[in-house]
C-alpha cells in the first residue's frame, strides 16, 4: 500500500535530466583578547582592531557590546562545562547560502571563486567542524575576489541594489550610517556598535571623496563587509578570554548557531528581531520547531544525514554495468532522496525503529527497483512497506549500494561503515598493501576469500571486527537487491557476529542485535551533538553525550535536537586558560 511521504520538509532533489540542479585578512570591528585560536574576544577591548583591505583602505571599530548574561535554568541533558569552541569559519555551503540570502541573488558569483580553492577538509565526520575550516592568504584572496564580484552583480541590478541603498546622500553621513547599520545587522548577524558604524562611515566618506560617487562608495563598503572576519566567521565573544567560567551566548550569537545548525545559512529577520529574547527556554524551543517546519531545514537533512548516513557518498559512486545493467542517474538520485526522506521521518518517529521499521520511500524508479507489484506512477515519493523483509536503514538500497564496490559487495566495507557511522567504533585504519580479492577463481564467495585475509596476522584484528558485521548483509547484492545465492552452487551464508560476541543470521537478526547495542543510541547522540556544535568531540565530551543520551532515551530526532539546543553546550561558551 502507498502512503504519502512525510509531511515534514524534504530535500527538493530533481531527477537527473530535469535540471533542479589577497593576502590581507580584514579583521573589522574585533577587539583585542583572542586566546589560543578561539573566538575569545574581550568585550572591554578598548579601541577596536583595524584591518586593511587589499586595496590599502582601512576600517576599524570596537568590539560588540555585551548581549547580557542570564542565569536561566538549563534543562537536564548536559554536563555543565560547554567545552571549547573555536573561531568558526563558514564552510562552502554555509558561505554560498549566506551570500545568496543576504544579497537576494538566486545564484552567486562566489561559487566560481570558492570552487577554485581546495575543498573544506572534514575534521572528524562533518565538514562544519571548525578544526577543518582553516584560512590562508590564498583562500582569503579568493574570498575578497568573490566579495568584489558579488558587489558588482548587486550594483548591476537596480532592484538588488535598492535593497541595500535605501536613502539618498545628504550633507551629513546620516544616510551612509543608516545603510551600514541595516546591512551590517544582517551581514554580521548582530547589531553594529556606534564605533563600528562610525568607522565604516568614515571609510565610506573617504571612498566617496576618492571616487566622487556615493553609490561607488557604498559598493566599496559592502565589499569590505563581505570580506570581513565578522561575515566569514561565526564570531562569539568571551568577556574574559582566559576565564574557564561559562557564560551565556548573546541572543544574536545563539540565533547564529541555531540558524547554521538547521538552515546552513544566516539568521532570518525573525531571529534577528528576537535578539536576547531568544535566550528564553520557551522562545528558543518554539524557534527550533518553527525552523524545522520551514523548507530551509532541508539543509540540515542534506548536510547532517548526507554525511552521517552516507547519502552524499552516492554522488560519486560507480556501478559496473556488467555487474548491474540497470544502474542510472535516475536510480542514483532516487536512492539518495530515499535516504533523506528516511531521516526526515526520524524527526518525529522514535529512533527505536531506525533499524527495524517497515517504512521505506519510493517513486516510480524505486518502485521498479524494489520490484513492487503496484509501484507509483511518477516521481512522487510515497511511503511503502517493502516485501521480502527488507527493513530499516540497513535495508535501504542507497546504503547497500554506497557500501559496495563497483563490481561486487564488500562485507568488509559494509561492516566497517556500520561500526564507524552507527556504533562510533571504527575498527582502525587499513594498513594497505593487500592484493584485491579475486572472486573470478576459487574461492568464489567473499567469505571464502576473506578467510585468506583473516589468516594474515596484520589484517585479522580489524577484519574479525567488521567482516563479522558485513556478512550479515550478504543477502543483498552490490545495489541492494535481495539474493539467496552467489551462483546455483554457492548459497549465501549471512551468519556473523558483533564484536561483543553476539551472533546473528541475516540482516533482520543483525538489525535486532544492533538495536539492542547501547552504542547505537550513543553514537546517534554523539554524531548529532558534534554536528550541532560544529566541532570534533573528545573524551571530555563523553559525560555530556551520556547525559544527553539518558535524557533522550531513544526518542525522536526532534526531541534530541531540542535537548541539545536547550543545553549548556549549545547556549554557552567559555574562555581558555593560557
Amino acid at each position: 500500500m502507498l502512503f504519502p511521504a512525510p509531511a515534514a520538509p524534504r530535500p527538493r532533489l530533481a531527477r537527473p535530466g530535469l535540471h533542479a540542479a589577497g593576502p590581507w585578512l580584514v579583521v573589522v570591528a574585533l577587539g583585542a583578547g583572542c586566546s589560543h585560536g578561539s573566538a575569545a574576544v574581550g568585550r572591554d577591548g578598548g579601541a577596536g582592531a583595524t584591518g586593511a583591505t587589499p586595496d590599502g583602505s582601512s576600517a576599524g571599530g570596537a568590539a560588540p557590546v555585551d548581549g547580557g548574561a542570564s542565569s536561566d535554568a538549563v534543562p537536564p541533558g548536559d554536563a555543565g562545562d560547554p567545552g571549547r569552541v573555536l573561531l568558526h569559519r563558514l564552510n562552502r555551503i554555509e558561505y554560498d547560502n549566506t551570500a545568496k540570502d543576504l544579497l537576494g541573488v538566486a545564484t552567486t558569483p562566489a561559487t566560481r571563486f570558492i570552487d577554485d580553492l581546495s575543498s573544506d577538509t572534514p575534521a572528524g565526520a562533518f565538514d562544519n567542524a571548525a578544526e577543518g575550516l582553516t584560512m590562508s592568504a590564498a583562500r582569503y584572496q579568493q574570498y575578497f575576489d568573490a566579495a568584489k564580484s558579488m558587489a558588482d552583480a548587486v550594483w548591476a541590478d537596480d532592484a538588488l541594489k535598492g535593497r541595500i541603498v535605501t536613502c539618498a546622500p545628504d550633507a551629513t553621513d546620516a544616510c551612509a550610517r543608516a545603510i551600514i547599520a541595516a546591512f551590517g545587522l544582517r551581514a554580521w548577524r548582530r547589531p553594529l556598535t556606534d564605533a563600528e558604524v562610525t568607522s565604516l562611515a568614515a571609510f565610506a566618506s573617504a571612498a566617496q571623496k576618492d571616487t566622487g560617487d556615493f553609490q561607488a562608495a557604498m559598493k566599496r563598503v559592502v565589499t569590505l563587509m563581505l570580506s570581513s572576519l565578522p561575515f566569514l566567521y561565526k564570531v562569539e565573544i568571551d568577556p574574559a578570554p582566559a576565564s574557564l567560567a561559562p557564560h551565556r551566548l548573546s541572543g544574536y550569537e545563539l540565533g547564529t548557531r541555531l540558524s547554521y545548525l538547521l538552515w546552513s545559512t544566516m539568521p532570518d529577520d525573525r531571529l534577528l528581531a528576537l535578539g536576547d529574547d531568544l535566550q528564553q527556554d520557551a522562545v528558543l524551543a518554539a524557534e527550533l520547531d518553527r525552523m524545522l517546519e520551514d523548507p530551509r531545514s532541508d539543509a540540515f537533512v542534506q548536510a547532517f544525514a548526507g554525511q552521517w548516513l552516507g547519502a552524499r557518498d552516492l554522488a560519486d559512486h560507480a556501478v559496473d554495468p556488467a555487474a548491474y545493467g540497470n544502474w542510472s542517474d535516475d536510480l542514483r538520485a532516487a536512492m539518495t532522496e530515499e535516504l533523506y526522506l528516511f531521516f526526515t521521518g526520524l524527526l518525529d518517529r522514535p529512533f527505536d525503529g531506525f533499524l527495524t521499521t517497515d517504512a521505506h520511500y519510493v517513486n516510480d524508479v524505486l518502485g521498479a527497483y524494489y520490484q513492487l507489484a503496484d509501484p507509483p506512477a511518477d516521481d512522487t515519493f510515497f511511503s511503502v512497506d517493502l516485501p521480502g523483509g527488507q527493513r530499516g536503514f540497513l535495508g535501504l538500497g542507497g546504503f547497500l549500494t554506497a557500501t559496495s564496490l563497483a563490481t561486487r559487495t564488500s562485507p568488509s566495507k559494509r561492516g566497517d561503515w556500520v561500526m564507524t557511522h552507527l556504533l562510533c567504533a571504527p575498527p582502525g585504519q587499513h594498513a594497505g598493501g593487500n592484493p584485491p580479492l579475486n572472486l573470478g577463481v576459487t574461492p568464489a564467495s567473499p567469505r571464502a576469500a576473506l578467510a585468506i585475509v583473516l589468516s594474515n596476522p596484520s589484517c585479522s584484528g580489524c577484519h574479525k571486527l567488521f567482516d563479522g558485521v558485513g556478512f550479515g548483509l550478504e543477502s543483498y547484492d552490490l545495489v541492494g537487491q535481495f539474493r539467496s545465492s552467489y551462483s546455483p552452487t554457492e548459497p549465501i551464508d549471512a551468519t556473523g557476529a558483533l564484536d561483543d560476541g553476539t551472533t546473528f543470521d541475516g540482516a533482520t537478526e543483525l538489525a535486532a542485535a544492533l538495536s539492542r547495542d547501547p552504542r547505537l543510541a550513543t553514537c546517534a547522540v554523539r554524531s548529532t551533538f558534534s554536528y550541532a556544535l560544529g566541532r570534533v568531540l573528545d573524551a571530555d565530551d563523553d559525560a555530556r553525550v551520556a547525559s544527553l543520551r539518558d535524557a533522550w532515551a531513544k526518542g525522536t530526532f526532534r526531541s534530541l535536537l531540542r535537548a541539545i539546543v536547550l543545553g549548556d553546550s549549545f547556549r554557552m561558551r567559555r574562555g581558555e586558560a593560557p
